[in-house]
């Protein structure tokens, strides 16, 4: 079953100069022109630029691959070690956000 997750994240510098904070989830990810994705089957992510500062998040996690709770937080932990803001949240099948993550900062 997929899983969809969406969110937002402020990294204050340019998409590129975080490779080694996603490359810390150990979940396959690469930048792409402006977008950040993760080439993992089973885990679809997009971080692409947004209106304003920062970037929205959308992707879906297959639950028979991993965990979808495991997936977030490994994303939380590592964007939370190097100081990134973020909002990131695990949505239900009725589009409502039943776990959430969010940066202290």
């Amino acid at each position: 079953m997929l899983h969809a997750f969406e969110g937002t994240l402020d990294p204050r510098r340019p998409l590129r100069e975080l490779a080694t904070v996603f490359d810390m989830t150990g979940l396959g990810f690469d930048v792409v022109r402006d977008a950040l994705r993760s080439n993992e089957t089973g885990l679809s992510f997009d971080a692409t630029i947004a209106s304003g500062r920062g970037y929205a998040v959308t992707g879906s996690i297959d639950d028979a691959r991993f965990d979808p709770e495991d997936v977030l937080w490994r994303l939380a932990a590592a964007m939370e070690a190097d100081g990134i803001r973020f909002k990131l949240e695990l949505l239900d099948a009725d589009g409502v956000a039943r776990v959430t993550y969010e940066s202290d900062h």
